[in-house]
């Protein structure tokens, strides 16, 4: 118990090694540098994972990995779960739309195909052009999905209208290109050029998300002009429901009596709608702008990895997960002596040390803390600092390059704490 009561108050242990209650402690691991890929690093953990499970066995003690090898190798693994619940449940909720809307299995097969294809071939180009997968873009499938869906039905209903005034199926998609094709394409232009003014993003996977998606909205275009035509020409194109011209006008009027009740509402009570509307839009952009931007590391982990549980209970439990760095430098010209060296990384320390979202800082002042009284003082500190490696010396303090490092742990509070605690 004595042995465990002055590992919780070594400067170098509490907080830093060991949790605040006393039941985790932390093992630091270097990675190999020349580990750069998914699947080395995939494969490393595993090794690693398999060694914690048989040293624990049958023991009461869990051991996890957690940092930012396993972060990215949970990332990867989230990635392609999603995309290929996008590819999978995005079709099939293509079908069922298509389906209630036409109810005819050749009118879902042409409505549909069009839209997969441009699927495909937007996967294709960024293939070709090396573009990787990343939790960002791994959306540009459904959103090729729904454009092309949406033309695809606008086409098809054109389609559908001629052959019910008694053309054949190929004069009725001939007469559907120009109809549709036009309007649909300056619709695709403008969006693919709201995607790519992403592209002056700071951010690169913002700004390589608005060009895939800039990609997919034409590609899905090409293949709706392309592919629908071709079905619905076909044989296909003979099995699609086709609009009666024996419906009535009265029936018409019935499905869109909704439609003319809301509109003459709103012409009769038109400077009421008005205010209305202005005074909606001005609640709506006073709440805008209290919109605040706080990126938090923490949201952006698999709701359900490890990697996100172990960074929460090290956020608890050591105070903070997230690296804050002070750099303490002074000039050899001015031959500092070690009094006033140490003042200067002391300064720093008390500045990270008490704060509401950082942990105990970790400096050359915790080991002054732990040396015997009789020995504190600046100059017994850095005798004993040269006998430590020089690997691991450099990490805190570095007397050739002037340098001294205070590292604390900081909490994943948002950019507004962390920014007033850096002015």
């Amino acid at each position: 118990e004595k042995a465990r009561q002055q590992a919780m108050n070594h400067p170098l242990a509490r907080q830093q090694l060991i949790s605040r209650d006393g039941k985790e402690t932390l093992m630091l691991l270097e990675v190999d540098s020349q580990l750069t890929t998914t699947k080395q690093l995939s494969s490393l953990l595993a090794t690693v994972n398999e060694v914690l499970d048989s040293s624990t066995e049958g023991t009461e003690v869990k051991a996890t990995v957690t940092g930012f090898p396993t972060v990215r190798v949970e990332l990867a693994k989230a990635t392609i779960r999603d995309e290929l619940t996008f590819n999978i449940a995005g079709p099939l909720v293509a079908v069922v739309i298509a389906f209630v809307i036409f109810r005819r299995t050749s009118s879902v097969i042409i409505v549909v195909g069009g839209s997969v294809v441009g699927v495909l071939w937007t996967f294709g180009l960024l293939g070709l052009f090396g573009e990787a997968i990343n939790p960002v873009n791994a959306v540009v499938a459904p959103l090729a999905l729904t454009i092309g869906l949406t033309d695809s039905v606008h086409m098809l209903m054109h389609i559908r209208e001629d052959r019910a005034k008694g053309a054949d199926r190929f004069h009725a998609v001939v007469s559907s290109i120009p109809s549709v094709g036009f309007p649909s394409a300056l619709t695709s232009v403008t969006s693919a050029v709201g995607f790519v003014s992403l592209g002056i993003a700071e951010l690169d996977v913002l700004a390589r998300f608005g060009l895939c998606s800039a990609i997919a909205v034409v590609v899905a275009f090409v293949s709706v002009m392309t592919i629908v035509p071709l079905l619905a020409s076909s044989p296909l194109g003979d099995h699609i429901q086709v609009a009666k011209k024996t419906l009535a006008d009265d029936r018409r009027t019935e499905r869109t009596k909704w439609h003319t009740h809301l509109v003459a509402f709103i012409v009769d009570h038109r400077v009421a709608m008005l205010i209305a509307s202005f005074v909606a839009t001005g609640a709506a952009l006073y709440l805008g702008l209290q919109v605040q931007t706080d990126p938090r590391i923490a949201n952006g982990l698999p709701s359900a990895g490890e990697s996100r549980r172990d960074f929460l209970k090290i956020e608890d439990e050591f105070g903070g997960s997230l690296p804050l760095v002070t750099t303490v430098d002074w000039t050899a010209d001015l031959e500092p002596t070690p009094e006033q060296v140490y003042a200067a990384i002391a300064d720093a320390h008390q500045t990270l040390e008490g704060k509401s979202i950082t942990g105990p800082p970790l400096s050359l002042v915790n080991l002054y803390r732990s040396m015997a009284e009789k020995d504190q003082n600046p100059k017994s500190l850095f005798q004993q600092v040269s006998k430590v490696p020089e690997k691991q010396r450099k990490i805190f303090y570095d007397g050739e390059a002037c340098q001294a490092l205070v590292v604390a742990r900081c909490q994943d509070a948002g950019g507004h704490p962390i920014d007033d605690l850096l002015t």
